[in-house]
């Protein structure tokens, strides 16, 4: 499936979940194309109904038993014009904080070989194109607005090269648990494919860094940060 959506204030693909105490099943979200202009391109709510019990307990814990994100495109078109997010007002700074190609909520999901080509756009000065380029955003994300803690979560095998900057990482959050990221390439092709994977510390990380417990990686290009 192909999914436009070029001038207004929606995201390409948005499944909210049903609560976090309610376990999402049977929920794909595979195979298709969706081209962005400054939002986000796929955005899931994840549960795996398993709460923080699983940590508590001690015990191995069910990886990527909630939302499957598979085989999806994210395309931002580069040296193009983002005239606006919302279809009323024209772009500017903050307004294209959202341009990234996936946005994680919840705990459990399942990402595995997503690729995606997340540029940057001029946005407007007036009616011609400025020098002011939207936020270049990431290429799978999940931070502390989507849940201070990431768990059970399975990131494998994605594919960010073709992005400007595309990192693939867990941003300022305050734990991160029983999770498993492999296989994945980082962009970008403005920085020479050095963009992040893993845990990137932000504002809103603890004094004392990210809680990891758990946090498997391999295989990622660049080598993935799971430590302090």
């Amino acid at each position: 499936m192909t999914v436009p959506f070029p001038y207004d204030n929606r995201y390409g693909i948005w499944y909210r979940g049903a609560g976090s105490s309610t376990p999402t099943t049977n929920v794909t979200i595979a195979d298709n194309y969706v081209h962005m202009n400054g939002r986000v391109g796929v955005i899931w709510a994840s549960s795996d109904g398993l709460g923080a019990a699983a940590v508590r307990g001690g015990g191995a814990a069910l990886q990527g038993s909630g939302v499957a994100v598979v085989r999806n495109h994210v395309e931002t078109l580069g040296d193009t014009t983002c005239w606006s997010v919302d279809g009323v007002h024209l772009a500017h700074g903050s307004t294209t904080n959202e341009n990234r190609g996936y946005n994680q909520q919840g705990a459990g999901s399942f990402v595995a070989e997503n690729t995606g080509a997340v540029r940057r756009q001029a946005t407007p000065d007036g009616c011609k194109p400025g020098s002011y380029r939207t936020v270049d955003g990431e290429g799978i994300l999940q931070q502390i607005q989507d849940g201070a803690t990431a768990e059970r979560n399975i990131w494998d095998r994605n594919d960010l090269r073709a992005s400007e900057y595309g990192p693939i990482v867990l941003y300022a959050l305050h734990a991160v648990l029983d999770m498993t990221i492999t296989n994945n390439f980082a962009g970008g092709q403005a920085n020479k494919l050095s963009s992040p994977v893993g845990v990137v510390n932000g504002g809103s990380t603890p004094a004392n860094g990210t809680g990891i417990s758990n946090l498997h990686c391999s295989g990622n290009e660049p080598v993935a940060k799971c430590s302090h």
